[in-house]
């Protein structure tokens, strides 16, 4: 754990403690305030931390798409070129070509 997770549970269990057990803690509205903002902050942390996966998460789809488009990109580079090397009369044809 961290330590500030740490004192706040040093802090929680000397608090019960103090008091004589969890059912003689008394209710104050500032108690109940303090949990309600607690939980409040720590869902913030939970879709921030949601938000941030589904950012890399994105992140890595768009660049496997751009690493994929680039290939394409190469591909249709080739293959003009393979194209012209086709339609280009060869050498050793088969009209050439005597048998002895």
């Amino acid at each position: 754990m961290q330590e500030e997770t740490i004192e706040a549970h040093r802090l929680v269990c000397d608090f019960v403690v103090r008091h004589g057990g969890v059912p003689k803690v008394p209710l104050t509205k500032e108690l109940l305030n303090a949990v309600t903002s607690a939980r409040t902050r720590y869902r913030l942390h939970l879709e921030q931390e949601r938000e941030k996966r589904e950012s890399l998460a994105q992140g890595e789809k768009r660049k496997a798409a751009a690493d994929y488009l680039e290939e394409l990109k190469k591909r249709s580079i080739l293959l003009p070129n393979t194209e012209e090397m086709l339609d280009a009369p060869t050498p050793l044809t088969m009209s050439n070509l005597t048998l002895s």
